[in-house]
């Protein structure tokens, strides 16, 4: 369960997509929502995109403005994160599967607001787990995957990241009591970093909850998983140490799985698109623009499901 907070307000267009939440009496159900960011015009489609741990919706801001002019792009602030309402103390037991099932109802909403009733799941880091998650449960909600350095991890990795979450959240402290300080420590790492990139990841950093942090699971385990994806399958990561796909592992799911795509993005780190963003746009751009078209059969499969979402049917 997610617990609703006060609103907020910043000078974009948001269009917020409905959350159900199961109540212990049905006589008392409410509706809390997931804050989205929607942009762009669905000349070829629609995207949503999913960012990374103590990230939010506004530090993809680069990633819309590029693929607005031809997608119609959902930047989605994941629970605990950006606008969108806190996970309660129940709710944190699995923070990635809470978000799982939250992610998943503003899919389906826009799986029944489009015109082609498919989507291109767009994710970063622990918003790739969520986005593969998500694509092997509903493989027929999803045109294509864009996997951006995922945390789909090896367990040695999964117990590093939850031995780091207590930094994490020291991090996000300390961007919050000197900000200033922290972004010119952000540029030091990533001296690429754009304007617009830099001013959403602080902005991030002051709406982050840490407890999500605390709970100690920002990804999902086991890189078999990449086996069970049936659609067309980007993964991109670069080469520095921070990485969680190496070479390797890279060869390994291309080989495991043949709708799997990769790329290296040389001298760019875990979040590829912050150190070289025009490199990262070019890869995503081959891989988006030879994506099949959708079926017809799909299509009217997918719009006349109860699974997409009918805001009628739901309220």
């Amino acid at each position: 369960m997610i617990k609703a907070r006060p609103a907020l307000f910043a000078c974009v267009a948001w269009r917020v997509g409905s959350v159900r939440v199961e109540p212990q009496s049905r006589a008392k159900e409410r509706i809390v929502d997931l804050a989205i960011v929607e942009s762009g015009a669905e000349v070829d489609g629609v995207v949503i995109a999913l960012h990374g741990v103590t990230d939010s919706a506004a530090t993809m801001a680069d990633l819309a403005a590029h693929w607005g002019s031809r997608w119609k792009v959902i930047c989605v602030d994941l629970p605990s994160h950006g606008l969108s309402p806190r996970l309660d103390a129940e709710a944190l037991a699995d923070p990635i599967g809470s978000a799982v099932a939250e992610v998943r109802r503003v899919v389906a909403r826009w799986l029944y607001w489009s015109r082609d009733h498919q989507v291109v799941l767009y994710g970063h880091s622990m918003g790739g787990a969520i986005a593969t998650a998500l694509a092997i449960k509903h493989p027929q909600w999803v045109r294509g995957l864009v996997l951006e350095d995922p945390a789909i991890l090896a367990p040695e990795q999964e117990e590093r990241y939850r031995a780091e979450g207590a930094q994490r959240s020291a991090r996000n402290a300390r961007a919050l009591a000197d900000p200033i300080a922290e972004a010119r420590v952000q540029l030091t790492e990533h001296p690429n970093c754009s304007t617009a990139e830099l001013g959403g990841w602080l902005q991030a950093k002051a709406q982050f909850d840490p407890a999500f942090t605390n709970a100690g699971k920002v990804g999902i385990t086991g890189r078999e998983l990449l086996m069970k994806l049936t659609m067309p399958t980007l993964l991109v990561t670069g080469d520095q140490a921070d990485c969680l796909f190496d070479e390797a592992a890279l060869t390994a799911a291309r080989e495991a799985n043949p709708m799997i795509t990769t790329a290296v993005v040389h001298g760019a780190s875990h979040v590829v698109h912050r150190d070289d963003l025009t490199a990262f746009l070019q890869v995503c751009d081959d891989f988006m623009g030879h994506l099949p078209p959708v079926i017809g059969e799909q299509v009217a499969e997918a719009g006349q499901s109860s699974e997409t979402g009918n805001p009628a049917a739901e309220s």
